[in-house]
């Protein structure tokens, strides 16, 4: 009897707790779906931009320029002035706004980073290293933006440990994978 009584005097209460939880336990589980979507969403997102960095740096163009620049870089590796003339000037600067559009991405968090760095982080230092003096002559010209993003991850990926040694001239498996 005692729980007529109880239920009798707060079945308002009891009705408006009821709205409260239902609707919480609700968005609770649709949360926990949106938050799955979204990290799909996400890695689709990282792998779409990567086969788009793929496409980016495998065309034709970009593989003949990037062999030119390892050409002349490893023929004047001393004191390679690539102001020298106006082919390899225009070879730099498309090897490095190349870079600078796909570590545009990397930096941006629109690539899965590890597996970014997995198989581009060696070719990136390796031709920032090799044009990391031209790119600080591009930027103190009043060109700051000049290569902002491939200067920005190439420097930081070359104070990683798997690649402090790699050098644009010598490949450890001597085939031509840096171009």
């Amino acid at each position: 009897m005692g729980i007529e009584v109880w239920f009798n005097s707060n079945w308002q209460w009891i009705i408006a707790l009821a709205a409260i939880a239902v609707p919480i336990v609700v968005a609770w589980g649709q949360k926990k779906q949106v938050t799955e979507t979204i990290k799909g969403q996400t890695k689709q997102l990282h792998g779409s931009m990567l086969l788009r960095v793929f496409d980016t740096l495998s065309t034709n163009e970009s593989r003949t320029e990037r062999g030119k620049l390892k050409k002349f870089y490893c023929a004047h590796k001393e004191n390679p002035n690539y102001d020298d003339n106006t082919d390899i000037r225009e070879t730099a600067d498309h090897v490095v706004l190349t870079f600078d559009k796909v570590c545009v991405l990397a930096i941006g968090g629109y690539l899965d980073t590890e597996e970014f760095e997995e198989i581009y982080g060696e070719m990136i230092v390796k031709f920032w290293k090799a044009l990391k003096s031209d790119i600080k002559n591009n930027q103190s010209e009043n060109r700051k933006g000049y290569a902002r993003y491939f200067n920005e991850l190439g420097k930081k990926l070359s104070e990683d440990s798997r690649y402090k040694e790699t050098d644009l001239c010598f490949d450890s498996d001597n085939s031509d994978s840096s171009v």
